[in-house]
């Protein structure tokens, strides 16, 4: 047998699990355990219930004053009727760009009568709660978004998992993200003796 081909074979009988004699794989118990720390800021998070056996928190977008600004020109009244003399041109830097028109509106996403609560299926949810309006249409996101693969963290990895909204890093109007270049990370250019 050449050398190149026992080193398998030397390697599997060099291994304590399957050295005669071993005691097999260590159990659980053996393994130190793994201390997951509390986020302290909770005012900031909403508790993420809705994904079975992954519990999770998602920073907050919106506070009660956000809310009230909302509450203020169009509580009582509906969409149709904010236009003209009411409120002329309030939203006029908002531009549609999420789906063809005759596919959405206004009105697919905000209550149209309390257009500060959004639609999630059945339930009406404010805007900390966004992601269930977002995962209702974008659900080939919604695994990757709720496992980590999509989106950010913004907890440690220390920390009990705190995740950005989907409407941290998209606009709801305008979702796509532009093409730009990485950034690159300022040490870089630094010789290792002046960082140090």
């Amino acid at each position: 047998m050449n050398m190149v081909a026992a080193l398998p074979l030397l390697f599997l009988l060099s291994c304590r699990f399957h050295h005669a004699g071993s005691k097999g794989i260590p159990n659980n118990e053996e393994k130190p355990a793994v201390v997951v720390k509390k986020i302290a800021n909770t005012n900031d998070f909403v508790p993420w219930p809705y994904s079975p056996g992954n519990h999770f928190f998602v920073k907050k977008v919106w506070d009660s004053s956000r809310e009230e600004g909302c509450r203020h020109c169009h509580e009582g009244h509906l969409p149709s009727e904010m236009f003209g003399e009411i409120r002329p041109g309030a939203h006029w830097h908002i531009q549609m760009e999420h789906a063809p028109g005759h596919l959405m509106n206004c009105q697919t996403c905000h209550v149209k009568d309390q257009v500060w609560l959004f639609h999630a299926g059945q339930e009406q949810v404010d805007a900390n709660n966004a992601p269930r309006m977002c995962l209702g249409c974008h659900f080939e996101q919604e695994r990757d978004w709720e496992l980590g693969a999509h989106g950010k963290r913004v907890t440690g990895w220390q920390y009990e998992r705190g995740i950005h909204s989907c409407v941290d890093c998209h606009n709801p109007h305008r979702p796509g993200l532009k093409k730009s270049w990485p950034g690159i990370n300022p040490h870089r250019f630094i010789d290792d003796e002046e960082r140090l």
